[in-house]
C-alpha cells in the first residue's frame, strides 16, 4: 500500500517535468512519429533508496505516454535526488529540472 502510494508520487513528479516537454498535436502533425518522440534522459543515482521506484515510475510512463519517452542516462534532463526534507521539484526549462524524493513524506505515511 505504502509503495503504491510512493510510486504514484514519484510518477506524478516525473508526469510533471515531462509534462513541460510535451508538444502540441498540431506540431506532433507536422512531423513524423519517429521525429515526434521527445526522449528525456534522467539520473537517478543520488536517488538512494528511492532508485528503483524512479526507475520503474519510468517504466510505467514509457507504457502510457507515447511522445516523450525517459531513460536513464548522462548528460541528464533532470535529476533525481533523496533528502530529508519533504518531495519538491525545480522546473528550470522545458523537461529540466531537479526532483527532490523527500523522506519525510514517506516517513510520515505518504
Amino acid at each position: 500500500m505504502l509503495f503504491a502510494r510512493f510510486l504514484r508520487a514519484v510518477s506524478v513528479l516525473l508526469l510533471g517535468l515531462a509534462f513541460l516537454s510535451t508538444v502540441t498535436p498540431a506540431q506532433a502533425d507536422a512531423r513524423t512519429d519517429a521525429a515526434a518522440v521527445r526522449v528525456l534522459r534522467y539520473d537517478a543515482s543520488r536517488a538512494a533508496e528511492f532508485r528503483s521506484v524512479v526507475d520503474q515510475a519510468a517504466q510505467v510512463w514509457n507504457a502510457s505516454v507515447t511522445n516523450v519517452r525517459l531513460v536513464a542516462g548522462t548528460p541528464a534532463d533532470f535529476v533525481v535526488l533523496a533528502d530529508n526534507n519533504w518531495p519538491r521539484a525545480s522546473v528550470t526549462g522545458l523537461g529540466r529540472g531537479t526532483i527532490w524524493m523527500g523522506r519525510q513524506a514517506t516517513s510520515q505515511g505518504y
